[in-house]
């Protein structure tokens, strides 16, 4: 074992595969005359990311640099507190889109908990990785929620939370 990086951030990320592999497992498969059902894009993304996980995993182990590294704990602390942020925006997501679900008269009828959550992550999540303007971060949040609702409700015709 020559980086101890690189290790544990390929069996964090073959764990994570695993447990994506259970999950996809159980969605529905192709029906009668379609090809390409609900699982393929998931499979074929958690076959990617175990492929190249093993690939670090071998490398890492067939490499003869006596090469060590560990982030600073600064680093450490920032990428937790970062993985902290994303958690509660799911939660946040998952809680906006049942109660719009739940209103008789919802304010929107579709995307709302999404687009509220993913704006609000954007606002937050930005700074934190370095955006310092305001108005940039606005943009590039309204932006980015604005383009991921118009895919998803247009292209792919699923609606969100």
């Amino acid at each position: 074992m020559k980086n101890p990086t690189d290790t544990v951030t390929a069996i964090i990320l073959l764990a994570l595969c695993g447990i994506g592999a259970k999950s996809v497992n159980e969605l529905p498969g192709a029906s009668g005359i379609d090809i390409i059902g609900p699982a393929t894009f998931p499979k074929t993304v958690l076959i990617l990311l175990t492929l190249c996980s093993a690939v670090l995993l071998g490398k890492n182990f067939c490499s003869n640099a006596n090469e060590k590294y560990w982030p600073e704990f600064y680093i450490t602390k920032k990428i937790f507190f970062f993985l902290l942020i994303i958690y509660l925006y799911l939660i946040i997501l998952v809680w906006l889109g049942n109660w719009f679900a739940e209103m008789e008269k919802p304010l929107f009828h579709a995307n709302g908990g999404f687009g509220i959550s993913t704006f609000l992550f954007l606002l937050v999540a930005l700074p934190y990785l370095g955006k310092r303007r305001l108005g940039e971060t606005l943009l590039i949040a309204s932006i980015t929620t604005g383009m991921l609702i118009g895919i998803f409700s247009f292209f792919f015709q699923v609606q969100l939370p």
